[in-house]
C-alpha cells in the first residue's frame, strides 16, 4: 500500500468503518490492515465484533458490557495476554485453574460463560489429561 492508501485506510477507520472493510476495499488481509492501522481511541465496542472475536458468547457478553480487552482479562487473571487470546479465539482451550479464575472474574457459572456444563467437558478437552 502507498502512503495515501494508508492515510486513507485511517481516515476510514476514523470515520467508523471496520477493519475488515477497509480490508476488502483495498483488497489486502484484515492482518496486513490491523498492521498498519493505528489503534483509535475511544474506539467504539461492538458486541457483534466481540462475538466475533470470542468463541465463548458468555464471556464475549461479559467482556463488552464490561468494556474488557482481552488484556484486561490476562491482567485480572494473571495469565499472559497470548494465552487469553489463544483461549479466547478458540486455537487452545484453558486447563481448570484458569477456567476457575475466569469464573471468579466474570462471577459466571462454567455453563454461563463457556455455554456448557462443566461435568460435560472430556478432561482433555479442558486441558486436564
Amino acid at each position: 500500500m502507498t502512503i495515501d492508501q494508508k492515510v486513507e485506510a485511517y481516515r476510514m477507520r476514523l470515520e467508523g468503518a471496520t477493519l475488515q472493510s477497509i480490508a476488502d476495499h483495498f483488497e489486502v488481509s484484515l492482518e496486513w490492515i490491523r498492521q498498519i492501522v493505528p489503534p483509535i481511541e475511544g474506539k467504539t465496542w461492538s458486541l457483534e465484533g466481540m462475538r466475533n472475536r470470542c468463541v465463548y458468547p458468555g464471556i464475549a457478553q461479559w467482556l463488552y458490557e464490561n468494556r474488557c480487552t482481552y488484556a484486561k482479562l490476562a491482567e485480572l487473571i494473571g495469565a499472559p495476554q497470548a494465552s487469553v487470546s489463544r483461549w479466547m479465539n478458540g486455537v487452545h482451550k484453558p486447563n481448570k485453574p484458569t477456567i476457575d479464575k475466569i469464573l471468579k472474574v466474570t462471577g459466571m457459572t462454567y455453563e454461563q460463560a463457556f455455554g456448557e456444563e462443566e461435568s460435560s467437558q472430556p478432561e482433555e478437552a479442558a486441558g486436564l489429561g
